[in-house]
């Protein structure tokens, strides 16, 4: 495997972890009917922070971040990513 294609799959996971904090933290929130949907909840992105340095703290997902300041940039692009509603339901209630 490439070196670019390993830093992708890093990018990826690390996104992935962030996104998982994000919802954890209530900052952001899965569609009940839409799983694949994640859209903005609760906007404070603190708390998001807070847990990802309690987490990083512990060791849960240091491993996959160098440092603090990694993590937090990418909590920042996920909730700034992130879609204001659930599209598909948004368009159902129109119809």
């Amino acid at each position: 495997m490439g070196q670019a294609k390993r830093e992708l799959e890093r990018l990826e996971q690390q996104e992935g972890i962030a996104l998982e904090i994000a919802i954890k933290a209530g900052v952001l929130n899965r569609c009940e009917f839409h799983e694949d949907v994640i859209f903005e909840d609760s906007g404070d992105t603190e708390a998001a922070y807070k847990l990802a340095n309690k987490m990083f703290s512990s060791g849960e997902v240091s491993e996959h971040f160098s440092t603090r300041r990694e993590l937090t940039d990418t909590i920042k692009k996920v909730i700034e990513n992130a879609a204001e509603e659930c599209y598909s339901c948004a368009k159902w209630a129109e119809d």
